[in-house]
């Protein structure tokens, strides 16, 4: 149930590991300050024709999965104008430079987020990706990419 004194944002999380959903939608239940109504998807393919019909605010997408990696998926999404605007966030236990610039700059997602993350630090990168969605940390994406360079 929605606290009418938190924020509420729409958050898909796509990623083949059940186990890794459910942990996610677990932290973001736990966030004291926002309200997150969670979709949980394990196909690429269920998840883009969702996302076509009924755009989250966020989402956040395993680079490892079948049929559609992540980086096509967030592609596909950010090269489609109804759904360009939705903030994706990469999530991969993958360590390299290059799949994390690859993301950003590639792929044009929003945000990157390394494997394994706990609680709290995972739930301040979602605030930051709120922050960046609402205009309010406009050049952080810049000092993302330049870090790259």
């Amino acid at each position: 149930m929605n606290d009418i004194n938190k924020p509420f944002f729409k958050v898909y999380l796509l990623d083949d590991d059940q186990c890794t959903l459910d942990l996610i939608e677990a932290m973001l239940d736990a966030d004291p300050v926002n309200y997150y109504e969670v979709t949980k998807f394990t196909s690429s393919p269920e998840a883009l024709k969702t996302i076509i019909l009924n755009q989250p605010d966020i989402l956040v997408l395993d680079v490892n999965i079948p049929v559609m990696n992540g980086f096509e998926v967030c592609q596909k999404i950010k090269s489609n104008v109804h759904t360009a605007f939705i903030t994706v966030v990469l999530i991969t236990a993958y360590g390299s430079e290059y799949v994390w610039h690859d993301g950003l700059l590639l792929y044009h997602a929003d945000y990157y987020i390394s494997k394994p993350f706990e609680c709290e630090p995972f739930i301040d990168h979602i605030h930051s990706v709120i922050k960046l969605k609402q205009g309010k940390l406009t050049d952080h994406k810049n000092q993302l990419i330049s870090k790259s360079i």
